[in-house]
């Protein structure tokens, strides 16, 4: 693997010196160049006002290429700024701004090497590489060095408002007493110069909607699920983009979009009860039965047998549903099946048991069976003052304030 030649670097990238003359008295003028230090050599004596001539169309030529490069900077930056927060959208605009400055240097070094034939004649290419003076070498090392420095606070000075207009609607947002007006106007002006992340996105569309503009939440939220890779955040995101399609059109509408959204995500086999889980209570919640237990089946079927362990959790999920549907009996079933193997196991499920225990007596209950109820209450061990909080129940779908 070739190495890095130090000196190369700070000459083709720190050297400010566009002109010299060698040890064999020929005159060598700087081209553009993108990673080779080319030189136009002269086998001539040229006047000082001729020298200094050439090097003036030189300068203005830098000084163009210079607010060029600027523009196309900031037009990739504001291209990117609108675009998908990742990588990839990073990498993109990167390489396209290096490819047009690239290209308009290579265009530059076409018009000075015009510039030079014209008035000149032609001239011999040769490496650009002034007389190793250690004291002009150092000042090219500086000179390096400051450009980078000066570059990385540019940077920084640049995001430092970033940070602080993002942390400010995080304060406004988090407030005990949300100030939505002051977080709409952080929000906005920090959307109108850098990269929207996906929590920016989480807290604008908690804005939009606390100003009732719901159809400018579910757009944040939409663009922000975008991504295949399931995170903790999307459950809150999911449900409360149900919450905003249901306010917008119906139940069913909302439901259909989060499948569509939901099928897409790829994410482990508790992530996905736990977006099942989702789905099957705001579904239950406006009384669209129809599905759900078909839902819990296929998704049961699509494990292993072999994975009891998720399969007593997803089944303990199945008997939950069955009793919000009202289904007693199917429900009681299904807790005789999975208590029973937790009983089995009990080191393991011993936890579970207590809650097990207590759905099942409330499932007992519903089909008349008190003997058997109070059997499984004091199996529970759970004291009376609290037994009726282990009843199955659900909360009607809000919108959800994630904490940012």
């Amino acid at each position: 693997m070739p190495s890095l030649d130090f000196d190369k670097i700070v000459n083709v990238f720190g050297n400010s010196i566009l002109f010299y003359k060698d040890h064999l008295g020929n005159l060598v003028f700087r081209n553009y160049c993108i990673l080779d230090n080319n030189g136009c050599s002269y086998k001539l004596d040229l006047k000082k006002q001729e020298v200094g001539s050439i090097l003036e169309y030189r300068l203005e030529m830098d000084k163009h290429i210079r607010k060029l490069s600027i523009f196309i900077i900031l037009i990739f930056y504001f291209i990117f700024i609108h675009m998908p927060f990742n990588f990839g959208s990073f990498l993109f605009c990167e390489i396209c701004a290096l490819i047009l400055i690239s290209l308009l240097k290579i265009r530059a070094a076409y018009l000075y090497s015009r510039h030079l034939t014209q008035n000149l004649g032609k001239y011999q290419l040769v490496e650009f590489h002034p007389p190793h003076e250690d004291e002009k070498f150092e000042s090219a090392k500086i000179n390096l060095i400051s450009k980078i420095a000066v570059t990385a606070i540019i940077i920084i000075l640049c995001f430092l408002p970033a940070i602080l207009l993002s942390q400010f609607t995080k304060i406004a947002l988090n407030s005990n007493n949300p100030h939505i007006k002051i977080g709409s106007f952080f929000s906005k002006t920090y959307s109108l110069f850098y990269p929207k992340t996906p929590k920016f996105y989480d807290m604008r569309a908690y804005i939009k909607y606390n100003q009732q503009d719901y159809k400018g939440a579910k757009s944040d939220y939409i663009h922000v699920l975008k991504s295949k890779k399931l995170n903790k955040n999307d459950f809150v995101r999911l449900g409360n983009l149900m919450f905003l399609e249901k306010e917008l059109s119906s139940a069913q509408n909302a439901l259909d979009l989060f499948n569509d959204f939901a099928t897409r995500k790829t994410g482990t086999i508790l992530e996905e009860s736990q977006l099942l889980w989702i789905k099957s209570i705001f579904s239950i919640e406006n009384h669209m039965y129809d599905t759900i237990i078909q839902d819990y089946d296929d998704f049961l079927n699509s494990l292993k047998k072999t994975d009891t362990v998720n399969r007593f959790y997803i089944n303990s999920d199945k008997a939950y549903m069955l009793y919000l549907m009202n289904e007693y009996i199917q429900s009681l079933n299904v807790y005789n099946e999975i208590i029973e193997f937790a009983q089995n196991n009990e080191k393991r499920f011993k936890k579970d048991l207590k809650n097990l225990y207590a759905e099942r007596a409330f499932a007992r209950l519903k089909i008349g069976d008190r003997l058997g109820a109070q059997t499984d209450f004091d199996a529970s061990g759970i004291p009376a003052d609290e037994i009726n909080s282990y009843e199955p129940s659900y909360r009607v779908l809000d919108f959800v304030k994630d904490k940012f």
